[in-house]
This record gives C-alpha cells, sequence and structure tokens, in this order.
C-alpha cells in the first residue's frame, strides 16, 4: 500500500514518476494532448478534481490533512463537490467577493454545460475558484474558429468567443509543485486533456534529465477548434 507522504507538498518525486511526466511533457511540447472534453459541467469539473486529489492519497483513499495533525480525510468516500468543499479555496465558488450576486455554487444548475461555460467566460473570480491543495486547476475552454468575428459575441456575455470543448490546465504550482506533477501524471495516465503550464520549477522537480523545454509548444490560450479536427 502507498503510504501518504510526511509532508504532502514538500516531497521528492520518484524516478518513474519523473520518466513519466517528462513522456506527457514530450507530448504537449509537440502539440499533443488527449482529446478535449465536450461539454463540461460543474459536477464533472469536481469529478475531476477529487480524480487528482486521489493521486495524493494512499491507496485506500486516506489524505493527511492540510495541516499537519492526525486527522485523515478518505476522498474515496466523499462525493466531487464534498471534495471541492475540502481541497479547494473558494473565493468566489462557494461565496462572491468580487460583486457578483453568489459563487458558482449559487443559482446555477451544476449538471448545465452552458451555465458553466458562461459563468466561467463572464463572472468576477479573477482565478480563486481554481485554487486546489495541488495548485491552480483552471478549466479552459478553446476557442471558437470565428472568435476574432466580433460580430458572433452577445452583448456582456464573452461565452460565444468560446466552443463546448475545454482542456484542463494546471497553471501554478502555489508551492505544491511536486503534488501538482502528481495530479498530471493521474490524469494524463487516466486520458484526460490536461495541460501543464508553469515550467518555473521543472528542473528543481524533474531534474534536468526530465526537463522539457516549452519553447516550440503551441499556445494553448489562442487554441481554437480547428485544433480537434
Amino acid at each position: 500500500m502507498r503510504k501518504a507522504d510526511k509532508n504532502w507538498n514538500y516531497f521528492e518525486l520518484s524516478t518513474a514518476e519523473r520518466k513519466t511526466a517528462h513522456k506527457y511533457l514530450k507530448k504537449q511540447a509537440n502539440g499533443i494532448i488527449s482529446k478535449p472534453i465536450h461539454k463540461l459541467t460543474l459536477n464533472r469539473y469536481f469529478e475531476i478534481v477529487r480524480e487528482a486529489m486521489l493521486a495524493l492519497c494512499e491507496n485506500n483513499g486516506l489524505f493527511r490533512n492540510w495541516y499537519k495533525t492526525s486527522t485523515q480525510i478518505n476522498y474515496k468516500e466523499l462525493s466531487p463537490k464534498e471534495a471541492a468543499k475540502i481541497c479547494m479555496d473558494g473565493r468566489s465558488l462557494f461565496h462572491s467577493d468580487y460583486g457578483d450576486k453568489c459563487g458558482l455554487l449559487g443559482n446555477i444548475d451544476h449538471d448545465d454545460p452552458a451555465a458553466f461555460k458562461w459563468w466561467v467566460c463572464n463572472a468576477r473570480w479573477r482565478g480563486h475558484p481554481y485554487e486546489t491543495k495541488f495548485g491552480n486547476f483552471d478549466p479552459c475552454p478553446i476557442r471558437n474558429i470565428n472568435y476574432q468575428n466580433r460580430s458572433c459575441i452577445v452583448e456582456n456575455d464573452q461565452s460565444a468567443f468560446y466552443s463546448d470543448y475545454w482542456f484542463l490546465c494546471f497553471s501554478t504550482g502555489h508551492r505544491c509543485t511536486p503534488a501538482a506533477f502528481r495530479g498530471y501524471i493521474h490524469l494524463s495516465e487516466l486520458g484526460l486533456p490536461v495541460i501543464w503550464a508553469h515550467h518555473d520549477n521543472d528542473i528543481r522537480y524533474l531534474t534536468k534529465r526530465y526537463t522539457v523545454s516549452p519553447i516550440n509548444e503551441p499556445n494553448w490560450v489562442n487554441l481554437d477548434t480547428s485544433f480537434i479536427v
């Protein structure tokens, strides 16, 4: 049985983990990721967040709490929403600090992909909803192929710029880079379309041997739906 790391956000990746991360980073550098998710919903996003957290747990699902205590959380026993409430930052997700009437868990259908896309594209959330115990994990809709045609934009609604296809981005590590790498590896192994976007600490945690240069990598933020064809 895999044991929880004593200090879960400051552990060293194993050589096998570095090799696996290297494999997926090489694909990403060549513009290859898994098939984007079609019509992502809030509940599906929460399911993926919980799955990433399981990469940090013991095999039985137990995880040492954020603080160094004896408290244990079993993520296998939690619903995706329950897991999100525990492991996510929550600013603007469960309430709003930025002038919106409510957070994402307010008056929104959690199984409606259109509602989720509208909120991601329009709400004044400033990044905080997607902070997790393994760093920022951003849901990113791919642009419509005609996104530069401003005539397609509905007043006060930026979501028309974007398609119904999504990838997920590990955008910052927040001092949890080894944990983020473990989540990236686990979700990549499951065939989910994940992007590793913060390369500043790659040499430190992967070593020079397993670091991949992102210099020729696509600009994922500006992808449009022609990428999917």
